[in-house]
């Protein structure tokens, strides 16, 4: 599965997701600054299912 993880993320979970050999874009190695809706357009455009830490992200994402 392809996982993008927000910055949030613990790196004992992106970690474990790899090993498990799950393919992961994790914010702060990667995408670390960029706004919310950047991460969530990347997700959706490489298909990628979005894991978060933040009841802020949390919310915007039930009102796509």
């Amino acid at each position: 599965m392809k996982f993008s993880l927000n910055e949030n993320v613990s790196g004992s979970v992106i970690r474990r997701l790899r090993e498990a050999g799950h393919d992961v874009l994790a914010a702060k190695e990667s995408m670390q600054g960029e706004s919310d809706t950047e991460i969530l357009i990347r997700a959706q455009t490489e298909g990628r299912i979005v894991v978060v830490v933040s009841v802020k992200m949390r919310t915007f994402v039930f009102r796509v």
